[in-house]
């Protein structure tokens, strides 16, 4: 039977470094929508749930962590030297 190769794992931690910066940007372009949008109510609760969504998101990336799948100081912004903070 052809299966997935369990020896070989399904991501790399580059991946979730890659899925973490990018949720952060989503929820930087979402808060800053946020408040241009202040007018326009509609966008306002669009944007309460585009935000809800992007903190699941940011609970899933916790489950790697509480599951020891993956180290919590490859994620915390500023810990990893791949990807530095910017000043």
């Amino acid at each position: 039977m052809n299966g997935p190769d369990k020896t070989k794992p399904l991501y790399q931690v580059d991946d979730f470094l890659d899925m973490h910066q990018k949720i952060q940007k989503m929820k930087a372009l979402a808060l800053a929508l946020e408040s241009d949008a202040e007018g326009f109510p509609g966008i306002g609760k669009n944007v309460k749930r585009v935000l809800a969504s992007i903190k699941m998101m940011e609970f899933n990336l916790c489950d790697l962590i509480s599951f020891d799948l993956i180290s919590p100081d490859l994620i915390s912004p500023g810990k990893d030297k791949a990807h530095p903070k910017k000043r």
